[in-house]
């Protein structure tokens, strides 16, 4: 029998019996670990879990449900902008007009319905339609001239 080259591998021959089973896992953590983005994603999981057990024993507002809603409110637009960022970053792009095309569609967004008075839904809306705009000229940029895409998105970012 060949050797196991991968997890799923090690796993299906991983030995019955709880005793023999400890062993095993122990190397398949060493495995996991032994990967450097792992080693990553480890350490920046323990500063956050370090940072959260020292804010909470030395305030008493920061594990309030009102505090977690407003730091949840407050990252909201990253999560939400890191989603499509990823898709340009598997597809091999770069996009560093990304916070001011954000930022844009907000003030849009704001001036729409707090000077013009418009309703939320329809000021939304044109946040968004501002967005498209700049992030279709970004397109065309990048795709139907061939632009380098941290030239032209560079270049609307102080657009």
């Amino acid at each position: 029998m060949s050797k196991p080259t991968g997890v799923n591998d090690k796993l299906r021959i991983m030995p019955a019996t709880r005793t023999e089973r400890f062993p095993a896992y122990r190397t398949l953590f060493r495995m996991w670990a032994a990967r450097p983005t792992n080693r990553t994603f480890a350490r920046n999981i323990g500063i956050l879990l370090l940072v959260g057990i020292v804010f909470s024993l030395t305030t008493d507002r920061f594990l309030t449900v009102e505090n977690l809603t407003n730091v949840l409110r407050q990252v909201s637009f990253v999560g939400i902008t890191s989603c499509a960022v990823t898709l340009v970053m598997v597809a091999g792009g770069l996009d560093l007009s990304v916070g001011s095309v954000v930022a844009i569609a907000g003030v849009v967004a704001a001036k729409f319905a707090a000077d013009v008075g418009w309703p939320l839904g329809a000021a939304f809306g044109m946040g968004i339609l501002a967005g498209a705009v700049f992030g279709s000229l970004n397109a065309f940029l990048v795709v139907g001239l061939r632009i380098n895409p941290v030239i032209s998105t560079l270049g609307t970012l102080y657009m």
